[in-house]
């Protein structure tokens, strides 16, 4: 499954958003920019509510109030998808574009649908051009929200609604991504509601993806068990196949800098890395980054399992696996939370690298997450006291965000119109150029004036400091 268009309306403070993904750009990184309090984070939450769906999202407890704009009654997320044919199973055994909503009313009951086909207006069909509609309603049996949504036009389902069977996979993660603590009532929820768990941390800042470890630990306990009542020529146990195939995958897909190594789980059900110095250290000592990673690559793989099967995720036999080419949708919020720079750089490329038919889409306000949207798309938010627009960024722009170094990235003013220095950074740059062009102009200078320019020619590039003059 990949996301092709989707449409957000009097969702949190957007009034209204509508994106439309190329078809040749659809899996790899998609990156979102925007200030603070833009509406970055509410894209992935109206998007993820949605691919949730029934009967998962009622599990997340959310007062859908918080989600409807200010002054206004409805919001509405209507989210369209095209199906992998060797994935993406409905009940009925057709494989139609997918179209996911979910309806929030300050009055009415929080309204969800999911149907697999097209849509068709005045006996047109609207299929992937769904957005071109002028109001998209709901297509189920709670048809008395439709009374509070003016000039309804003749839209209706063309196919059954869809029942999920194998497929359409999608996965969510905030900022604060950690490994322990985090709040004890999502202790249960991946077995009560495993799709609404798998995107818990982007709605709940105090949920922690501690069924992770609780995973690594269950699957060591298991396969030492298994293992040591395998007998010759027995096939290597589950629980074996997915632990080593974990650890191979994370050590040897260049995953984390400096030689890191996962090691094992110890006693106390805590993995064990070892870094290039043979420094054993538990996951919990490891830096804020490192565990950022750490958590997505672990529950990604988990996830796949979860969804794809075994076997699909770590065939038998093979126990080199280092990348997983399944399709899906991944939203990850801040993706460059705690990275450091060099990191941010090729996060993406990993990303990208190791779940090629993955459908990525990110939040940052560090430019050089962009370096891996070659391929993918880069979307702009208006700033926060706008109307909450949105624009791709395309052309020598996004070149420049993509192929150019830091400077060349906050040039573009993808970032903001205002990335200026500060005022001390002003009176140095001004006294620069006065001093450069003393010299130009062959007016005499002083030792003292002579040390200060060859000083502040090391910090300012010339063409630099007189461009932004």
């Amino acid at each position: 499954m990949y996301i092709t268009s989707f449409r957000l309306q009097n969702f949190c403070r957007l009034r209204q958003i509508e994106v439309r993904i190329p078809h040749r750009s659809q899996k790899g990184w998609h990156v979102i920019i925007g200030d603070n309090a833009s509406g970055k984070s509410s894209i992935l939450k109206g998007i993820a509510s949605a691919l949730i769906n029934r009967p998962d999202f009622p599990a997340l407890r959310i007062n859908s109030d918080i989600f409807v704009r200010s002054g206004e009654k409805n919001a509405d997320v209507i989210v369209m998808t095209a199906p992998d044919n060797d994935y993406d199973e409905v009940k009925t055994g057709k494989r139609r574009p997918g179209l996911f909503g979910a309806f929030f009313n300050k009055e009415l009951a929080l309204s969800l649908f999911a149907f697999s086909g097209q849509l068709k207006s005045d006996h047109e069909e609207v299929s992937d051009n769904f957005l071109l509609v002028p109001n998209l309603v709901k297509v189920n049996e709670q048809s008395r929200f439709n009374e509070s949504i003016d000039d309804i036009p003749d839209v209706c389902a063309k196919e059954l609604r869809l029942s999920y069977c194998h497929g359409w996979f999608s996965a969510s993660y905030g900022p604060f991504r950690r490994l322990t603590g985090g709040n004890p009532q999502w202790q249960d929820l991946s077995n009560v509601a495993p799709r609404a768990a798998a995107h818990i941390t982007l709605f709940d800042e105090s949920a922690a993806l501690t069924d992770v470890l609780d995973w690594l630990n269950d699957l060591d306990r298991r396969q030492l068990k298994e293992q040591s009542r395998r007998k010759p020529g027995d096939p290597e146990p589950e629980s074996a196949r997915i632990f080593n195939g974990v650890r191979h995958f994370i050590n040897h897909s260049e995953l984390l800098p400096g030689g890191v190594q996962f090691i094992e789980v110890n006693l106390d059900g805590v993995p064990v890395f070892c870094d290039a110095n043979d420094h054993e250290v538990t996951v919990t000592q490891l830096s804020d980054g490192f565990r950022s990673i750490l958590s997505v690559a672990f529950d990604l793989v988990r996830q796949l399992i979860r969804v794809y099967g075994l076997d699909k995720v770590f065939p038998p036999g093979k126990s080199d696996i280092t990348s997983f080419p399944l399709p899906g949708v991944v939203l990850i919020d801040e993706v460059d939370a705690h990275l450091h720079p060099t990191w941010q750089t090729r996060i993406g490329q990993w990303f990208t690298t190791h779940f090629p038919e993955m459908q990525f889409i990110v939040t940052t306000h560090s430019p050089l997450i962009c370096r891996a949207c070659e391929q993918g798309t880069i979307w702009r938010l208006s700033p926060p006291r706008g109307e909450g627009g949105i624009e791709q960024i395309t052309g020598a722009e996004k070149d420049r965000l993509v192929y150019g170094n830091v400077l060349d990235a906050y040039e573009t003013q993808a970032f903001g119109a205002h990335m200026s220095r500060g005022e001390e950074g002003r009176q140095a740059q001004q006294e620069y150029l006065d001093l450069y062009y003393k010299r130009l102009y062959d007016v005499p200078m002083n030792e003292k004036e002579k040390a200060r320019l060859e000083q502040l020619e090391a910090v300012f590039h010339s063409h630099v400091a007189i461009d932004e003059d």
